[in-house]
């Protein structure tokens, strides 16, 4: 149904165990089979790569090397704690563990051996006995058996669908939470075959909505060869709106020179009003910055830090939209992602930013705001004696390298107002410090 990854495989326990991942101390002990460890598994050999399996007698499934999969919903994500399983070409997920993430509760219920869901209105019932579920009162079938392994329950993709009322799409090894389906196609439908050629070779995001079905196209912009294909890491529906981000990943071989537009196309089962492309096509490190009337100005630098070339000066106006962070959390050391259309060929290059979002901030030992006292200079900096009160003991210096951004603010100080902000100062009476931030109230 959608695009799969390599997974690991495990083993299969037969139905009456599955009480055990859910269980409390007032649940039956079921006896479990013995515990295999690493030196007692056998080995297959597949091309000469031994290959752990664990088995029972009638159902032999192998072991993979375990792969990170992160989830992806509702602005939030984070990394799943049990792998996912594949049997018989069939995707399981740990249930436990990907209802509480979407904040379900669970609770066991030992009298009837099943299992209460709850979220808000939604509540669904698993029992543990059989294969019967329900949803809002509506009682159905489970598609597969539940698999358990090491205690955990595991639903097929459908079955857990079903029971949590919500869908997943899965990229690679990203999983997507969405309360419709999305499905990231490999190919046309007949249905939009004419509309996808109409517009694959245009560049942005088209929608066509069918009997309340919405197909996405998105178009990139012209490569100088083919074969470039799309790494999403956040698909979401929020109302009628279809916000993604992804990255686009070049072919294995550049050589062929062949313009063509790369696109993906996705199927959603609602209907799809906006859609909102989150490409952010730089992340680097505050290590300057200065602030001006209408906006700022940072020096970010990239992951190489010994050259230039990977930095990047981003000029950021005073209506800039700002993810996860405000124009605050500005100050060196902080992470950005950083969306750009074009940058100047100099080096390092210099852009105006169209969108930005926090991914890290320091950790601010302190924040300190004082009146200017004095401001002295030498050949390599600027150092300000900043004042609270008449106890000297309160005192700060502010040394602030020539050369820098915040050179910028040293004009005018005498009897203006400085904030900074530092991580960590000396011991000495008055403490002295350079800055992560500095601000002067003009």
């Amino acid at each position: 149904m959608k695009k799969r990854a390599a997974l690991i495989i495990l083993s299969v326990l037969c139905m009456a165990n599955i009480g055990v991942a859910f269980a409390g101390s007032d649940a039956e002990p079921i006896q479990l089979p013995a515990v295999y460890t690493e030196t007692a598994i056998p080995s297959l050999y597949n091309e000469a790569e031994p290959v752990p399996v664990l088995y029972t007698e009638e159902n032999p499934l192998l072991i993979s090397e375990k792969p990170e999969f992160k989830w992806n919903s509702e602005g939030k994500s984070g990394v799943i704690e049990n792998s996912l399983i594949r049997k018989n070409n069939s995707m399981y997920f740990p249930l436990r563990e990907i209802a509480e993430t979407m904040g379900f509760s669970l609770k066991w219920n030992s009298v009837n051996r099943s299992v209460d869901i709850a979220k808000n209105d939604f509540v669904s019932k698993m029992h543990i006995d059989n294969t019967d579920f329900s949803v809002n009162g509506s009682f159905e079938k489970l598609n597969s058996n539940p698999l358990v392994v090491e205690g955990r329950t595991y639903l097929s993709e459908t079955d857990i669908e079903n029971i949590l009322g919500l869908f997943i799409t899965l990229d690679e090894t990203d999983l997507f939470l969405n309360a419709s389906d999305v499905e990231i196609l490999e190919g046309s439908e007949k249905a939009i075959k004419d509309w996808l050629g109409k517009n694959k070779e245009t560049s942005g995001t088209h929608i066509k909505t069918i009997n309340g079905i919405s197909y996405v196209l998105i178009v990139e912009e012209e490569k100088n060869t083919g074969g470039y294909a799309f790494n999403f890491s956040n698909i979401e529906i929020d109302g009628g709106v279809l916000r993604v981000e992804y990255s686009l990943n070049p072919p294995a071989d550049m050589a062929t020179q062949a313009l063509a537009k790369p696109y993906a196309l996705l199927k959603v089962s609602s209907e799809i009003s906006e859609v909102k492309v989150d490409h952010y096509n730089y992340t680097g490190t505050i290590s300057d910055l200065k602030f001006e009337e209408h906006g700022a100005t940072l020096y970010l630098e990239g992951g190489n830090l010994e050259e230039r070339i990977d930095d990047l000066v981003v000029r950021v106006g005073m209506d800039m939209i700002i993810e996860d962070g405000t124009a605050k959390d500005f100050k060196i050391g902080t992470v950005l992602d950083i969306q750009y259309s074009f940058s100047t060929k100099s080096i390092p290059a210099q852009t105006n930013a169209e969108k930005i979002r926090v991914i890290e901030t320091p950790e601010i030992f302190s924040t300190y705001t004082g009146a200017v006292k004095e401001v002295t200079e030498n050949d390599k900096s600027f150092s300000i004696l900043l004042s609270k009160d008449e106890n000297h003991m309160n005192d700060l210096i502010v040394h602030i390298k020539k050369g820098s951004y915040m050179e910028s603010e040293m004009y005018e100080l005498d009897g203006k107002t400085v904030t900074v902000e530092y991580t960590i100062c000396t011991m000495s009476l008055p403490p002295q410090t350079s800055p992560i931030k500095i601000q002067v109230e003009r």
